[in-house]
């Protein structure tokens, strides 16, 4: 595949869930590739040009509204954010979530000309058995969330089989980079390095995750949405896994900090027990192979970058 943000010059795109963390990206990202770039968000958007911002909830949108705005893609990011947070409220994370990934579906099915692409989550295998994980791997989601997102993958992927739908699902697994949320565990562990402050580990920290930096991340989305093919699914991570405990290392050794790395036995820093994925190794096969997608961004200069934005003042998060 060569140059696949060629394809996005001239183009119109929707996002919603524009500024957040992985949106705010994706904005810049299209941007940079010559795309008009239409963001939705209950938040305020960037005033760069060639963007367009609707202030407002993104399930307000209509039909007629997609008909006016003509996109050639929409990205649904909008979403609530974070397992523990979304745990807390099933029902109104089930309708967040399901409810209005099944509008979207609804509403681009009735225009034509639209690829949809879907921004899932890998909280959706749960806790595999076998490792690394790919996509045929069983989806055993533990949390309402996981639970949500593997059920709005369903209808996305339904309406494609149907042929009422151009579209392609994402799963990424533990993106981070500047910008991403304090109570994320790289941007927490970051802010307490650089203050001097303890990490604290539950459980010894000996989870394992493979964490995937914005940029290669952004990069393997950005692909999966011109790929030709509809009813995809890809997951879409870094080159590198490491435990929490060797995330917490690597971040207390780039920034030079003093503080120590410590374990406790209790959930009140964690997810509760009954939600908690141990391992999360992912493959990337399928998007290697179909995609070109080529993750570079190791742990180590992933970290080095978030710990340079925060010395510079620039990891705002969102």
């Amino acid at each position: 595949m060569n140059n696949p943000y060629s394809s996005f010059a001239g183009s119109r795109v929707i996002i919603t869930g524009s500024a957040g963390f992985i949106g705010s990206a994706l904005v810049d990202w299209l941007l940079e590739a010559g795309a008009h770039v239409i963001g939705i968000d209950i938040r305020q958007g960037c005033d760069k040009v060639g963007y367009e911002h609707l202030m407002g909830d993104a399930s307000r949108l209509s039909v007629d509204d997609l008909r006016r705005l003509r996109p050639d893609y929409l990205f649904h990011l909008a979403s609530i954010v974070g397992v523990v947070e979304a745990s807390s409220d099933p029902a109104a994370t089930r309708h967040a979530i399901l409810g209005m990934t099944e509008q979207f579906v609804e509403m681009v099915a009735e225009v034509e000309g639209v690829r949809f692409v879907y921004v899932s989550s890998s909280e959706v295998y749960g806790q595999a058995d076998d490792f690394p994980i790919v996509e045929t791997t069983p989806l055993s989601p533990l949390s309402a969330y996981g639970q949500a997102k593997r059920d709005a993958e369903t209808v996305v992927l339904r309406a494609c089989a149907d042929d009422r739908l151009d579209g392609v699902v994402v799963r990424p697994f533990n993106v981070y980079g500047p910008g991403q949320r304090a109570d994320f565990v790289t941007s927490r562990f970051i802010e307490l390095a650089l203050g001097d402050d303890d990490l604290t580990l539950v459980g010894g920290g000996d989870q394992v995750r493979t964490f995937t930096y914005i940029d290669d991340f952004v990069d393997g989305l950005l692909r999966a949405a011109v790929h030709t093919g509809s009813q995809r699914v890809f997951n879409v991570a870094g080159p590198e896994t490491a435990s929490i405990a060797e995330l917490a290392s690597i971040i207390v050794d780039e920034s030079g900090s003093r503080a120590s790395v410590v374990s406790v036995e209790t959930e009140t820093l964690g997810r509760p027990s009954d939600i908690e994925v141990r391992d999360r190794i992912a493959s990337c096969d399928a998007a290697r192979r179909e995609l070109a997608y080529a993750p570079s961004i190791g742990i180590r200069e992933g970290v080095s970058r978030m710990i340079s934005h925060r010395r510079r003042g620039e990891l705002v998060t969102r």
